[in-house]
């Protein structure tokens, strides 16, 4: 007999929400009170993104993990200013259409729902706009798949786009999702100047100067927090935009600041470039090969203007040409010869190589670099860290990119250090990834200089803690990101300086410090985990001090970050340590960040050689960059609305809870649906369950 199919979708009437993506509850029965919640196995989102207008396609698979059929309730909340096309339920591989009932209804089903506790997370959407929909029969151990298709204006303020799509709603998968994927076709009408998330690490691919193609892409992952994209389209050749936060009034606020520069027209700039490959014994193998197979790329890219060189080193130092030569065919066709007779064998004299290197006739007049891939730590000529440091600090000519090569052998304090000191970056890839992949990207990039020498200055407006410290290159496809705190208000005119194609540009714009802006609370928390790694690379380097892990203790408490210096929120569950996006935290802690003089001969010290030293510094490096992903489902810190929390025992309180008096409320209760009522905010609160919080300067203490 073939099962009947129920199903139908119910409006609720109230506030509109910037929530769409749609979740799927099993209310608890006589014959099942306390169901397995369902699993989501994959959700999947296309976008299309045309200048203003966003159609959204949604493909989720839901799995019933009971032994019983059950019936299902996908919640679907409506994001503001959206029309849904199409909703589909399929049911033994049909489609099944929905239909939309009355409000009334609706807001009658839902209100049963969230009384019965089904998961206090739900009352994050009470008072908006949602779908619901009955779904009958849920098969033991079966799936439901649903399509949805949605279109929605995407908002701008000034020059700035900003489109929402939620992922915070699966959280009620009972598991990690298979896999999460967002993929948006961005096609303008006028050139793409900036795309930025604060929210999600994304790959950005552009097409070009009018269309992008952005991915984010996640394998068993259980997302808690929403997607969110920026973009910026302007058709002059430097675009800025200001986003600010300052949730109090008279006190200083947060900013990011987003700058990117038009590559299209900008040929390759000539530019100067050493390659210094470390050649000792340990290179020897797969290491050796991948390196030959990335600099013989990058050889055979060289512009005809470019100036090269490359420098071996082993237990001595072998260069190719006495000094920076053209890249000529013929001295292309020698570099070529000469990388492949690259033997590696004896030990490792850094000291030497970058004397060499430092020793290059490198211009002042066009952009210059030096290549530095080791995989080990010096055991030949200079041995003092400090001094081979110093050597980089002196030397003021070309920036330093550093590759650090497999894990156990690596000096990672010393490799960061050389970076630092050189005004570039460290990389470290670690055995098994693809060097000549990696080499090949960053040396496409700095192929292209847009921007060089690159200076800000804020106006009226007073600004401290800025970071980065000191400002990178834009290269083409990258982007400006400048975050930081400010003093006062107002408007004010900022301008952007740097090198153009060997010739020096300024553009400037107006835009406002807000004195009051509560909206982007992501603004401060990027901050602090920006400067939260910055600090912990200061003490990485220089050694520990009262004044700096203080600061990295009141950030990471105000800010819900977990630190070496914090680790205590997290040590009464081990469950949850032993994932693998807690491997850093877990390793790092104060005694292993601190070394006394952290440029000291300290090799056989665990904190500064070896995969450890790696992780560490690939995580603090990633924080200061701005590129580090947040634990996603923590289950003992949590950010909502600019405000941290921190799970002690079974309740979540706000930081800044020190045993104030508290207006205790029961789940629930009467007074429980009237202060949501009259404070929608404690909606997000109280999704967290058992919680104390802040809201007017009035303690609330949820209980059940």
């Amino acid at each position: 007999m073939k099962t009947t199919a129920i199903f139908s979708i119910l409006l609720a009437a109230s506030a509109a929400s910037v929530f769409a993506d749609g979740f799927v509850i099993i209310p608890p029965t006589t014959f099942l009170p306390n169901p397995v919640q369902v699993e989501v196995k994959y959700h999947n989102v296309d976008i299309k993104l045309t200048h203003q207008f966003a159609q959204v396609h949604i493909d989720q698979e839901f799995y019933n993990p009971n032994n019983y059929q059950v019936e299902g309730r996908y919640i679907f909340p409506i994001p503001e200013e959206a029309a849904i096309s199409d909703f589909v339920l399929w049911i033994e591989g049909e489609k099944v259409h929905g239909e939309i009932k009355d409000a009334d209804e609706a807001l009658r089903i839902y209100q049963e729902i969230v009384s019965r506790m089904i998961d206090p997370a739900i009352f994050r959407y009470v008072g908006q706009d949602m779908f619901e929909a009955r779904i009958f029969p849920f098969p033991a151990k079966g799936t439901r798949q649903v399509e949805l298709d949605y279109q929605q204006l995407v908002r701008k303020d000034k020059n700035l786009y900003r489109f929402i799509y939620p992922l915070s709603t699966e959280r009620f998968s009972s598991k990690d999702l298979e896999s999460a994927i967002i993929k948006i076709d961005l096609i303008t009408d006028e050139p793409i100047k900036n795309i930025y998330s604060p929210s999600h690490v994304i790959d950005i691919r552009y097409i070009n100067s009018k269309h992008a193609e952005i991915t984010w892409e996640e394998r068993n992952v259980r997302p808690d927090k929403d997607f969110i994209l920026y973009y910026s389209l302007n058709e002059e050749e430097v675009d800025m935009s200001l986003l600010t936060y300052k949730p109090k009034r008279g006190e200083d606020g947060y900013f990011i600041l987003l700058g990117s520069v038009g590559s299209g027209e900008i040929e390759s700039v000539p530019k100067d470039i050493v390659f210094v490959v470390d050649r000792s014994g340990s290179m020897r193998g797969e290491r050796m090969e991948m390196v030959i197979d990335a600099l013989s790329y990058c050889i055979e890219n060289l512009g005809p203007d470019d100036r090269f060189n490359i420098i071996t080193f082993a237990s001595n130092t072998e260069t190719l040409f006495g000094g920076l030569e053209r890249a000529s065919r013929v001295n292309v066709g020698d570099a070529s010869d000469f990388v492949g007779d690259i033997v590696a064998r004896g030990g490792t004299n850094i000291g030497g190589a970058l004397d060499l290197a430092f020793s290059q006739n490198f211009s002042r007049t066009r952009p210059s670099f030096i290549v530095f891939l080791t995989d080990g730590y010096p055991t030949v000529g200079e041995m003092d860290l400090g001094r081979i440091v110093k050597k980089v600090e002196d030397f003021n000519g070309a920036k330093m990119f550093v590759f650090g090569i497999g894990k156990e052998e690596i000096n990672a304090i010393l490799l960061d250090a050389m970076s630092e000191a050189g005004r570039g970056l460290v990389e470290y890839v670690k055995d098994g990834d693809t060097l000549d992949v990696i080499i090949s990207s960053f040396y496409d990039k700095i192929s292209r200089p847009v921007l060089t020498d690159i200076g800000v200055n804020f106006g009226t407006v007073s600004v401290y803690d800025v970071v980065p410290r000191s400002l990178p290159d834009i290269f083409e496809g990258q982007q400006l990101i400048i975050t930081g705190r400010y003093r006062g208000s107002g408007r004010t005119r900022i301008s952007l300086t740097g090198l153009r194609g060997g010739s020096k540009q300024e553009v400037s714009f107006t835009s406002e410090f807000t004195e009051y802006s509560r909206e982007l609370d992501f603004v401060g928390r990027y901050w602090a985990i920006r400067q939260v790694g910055t600090l912990l690379r200061d003490i990485r380097l220089n050694g520990e001090n009262a004044e700096l892990v203080n600061d990295i203790k009141a950030l990471a408490l105000e800010f819900g970050i977990v630190t070496p210096y914090t680790s205590y929120l997290v040590t009464e569950n081990e469950e949850m340590l032993a994932r693998p996006e807690f491997d850093a935290i877990r390793t790092m802690s104060s005694e292993m960040l601190t070394m006394d003089g952290a440029l000291a001969p300290a090799m056989g010290e665990k904190s500064a050689s070896g995969g450890f030293a790696v992780d560490v510094s690939s995580t603090i490096n990633r924080m200061s960059r701005g590129t580090v992903q947040e634990v996603s489902h923590n289950p003992v810190v949590n950010y909502i609305n600019g405000m941290a929390f921190t799970k002690q025992g079974d309740i979540w309180k706000q930081n800044g809870y020190e045993g104030q008096t508290t207006r205790k409320i029961s789940y629930g209760s009467a007074e429980f649906y009237k202060l949501l009522a009259d404070k929608p905010d404690a909606g997000d609160f109280i999704s967290l369950g058992e919680v104390i919080f802040k809201i007017d300067d009035v303690w609330y203490e949820i209980t059940r």
